[in-house]
């Protein structure tokens, strides 16, 4: 980590995350009486690049409220998940305490988790809005690595940078392809969900090229496995732009073939 400013950065978009929670958690779109009756928030991108969990150990990074930590340790995973917001930890735990199961939850920022112990695991994973929040691929990407035990894999899927290049309600492009390093600062109302209408926040986020991220992953010393694209959003997340595809969403007037997704995976050299 270079910037010593960013801590005001994290301090200002964790406090927007533990006000964002309880809003997420109340929405429809979180569901989370329906996540209870059944507990699966994985989409099938994720699902087929993860395969067979049993008997695996997965560390999930940047977890929100453990919907998909949960998911994954109903797959079979021993599941720990990260959040750098004391609100989302509070209430993976109770939904964690509430369906029986197994995971463990710590309240981190990504980048400290080296002082949490938990050693090695199998798999590390992270998904959809994830490293929009960190500055420091590189540094990320090394903890990673540190992170999983030889052979391990990394997984994430997440939104695809062209897709933040662009204001989603009109198509067009409003931000940079990567700003490196460099915030970006935003004044918003509302959130994603449903519910947060009278949320007013100051927000700071980062924009990372395709060629970043891959580079960091291949400087930390992970291994490319695959690289995958989708013309489609499994969340609809675009207001009055949105339609409706056979797979999910995606945005009016942009070619079928735009991305809105990427998947990558990754390994850790035996």
């Amino acid at each position: 980590m270079e910037n010593s400013n960013w801590s005001s950065y994290f301090d200002a978009n964790q406090k927007l995350w533990d006000a964002k929670t309880p809003i997420h958690w109340a929405s429809s779109f979180y569901d989370v009486e329906g996540f209870i009756k059944k507990p699966n928030s994985l989409n099938s991108i994720e699902t087929k690049l993860l395969g067979d969990l049993h008997h695996q150990s997965i560390l999930h990074l940047q977890c929100h409220f453990g919907q998909d930590t949960i998911s994954l340790a109903k797959l079979g995973a021993k599941a720990v998940g990260i959040d750098f917001s004391s609100e989302a930890i509070d209430h993976a735990r109770k939904l964690n305490e509430e369906l029986g199961t197994d995971c463990t939850f710590f309240e981190s920022n990504v980048y400290n988790i080296a002082s949490l112990g938990l050693g090695q695991f199998d798999w590390v994973f992270t998904s959809y809005g994830s490293i929009c929040w960190l500055p420091d691929l590189e540094t990320w990407a090394r903890i990673i690595f540190n992170h999983l035990k030889p052979g391990g894999k990394f997984l994430i899927v997440d939104l695809h940078p062209l897709l933040h290049l662009l204001d989603w309600t009109t198509a067009q492009i409003a931000y940079e392809y990567d700003t490196y390093g460099q915030p970006i600062r935003e004044e918003n109302q509302g959130t994603y969900t449903d519910g947060g209408e009278c949320l007013k926040s100051v927000e700071y986020f980062w924009n990372h090229s395709m060629s970043s991220l891959i580079s960091a992953l291949l400087k930390s010393g992970l291994i490319l496995e695959s690289l995958d694209e989708f013309n489609y959003c499994p969340y609809d997340l675009f207001g009055d732009g949105s339609i409706a595809t056979e797979s999910g969403f995606a945005i009016k007037n942009l070619p079928k073939s735009f991305p809105y997704v990427y998947a990558i995976a990754c390994t850790k050299p035996l």
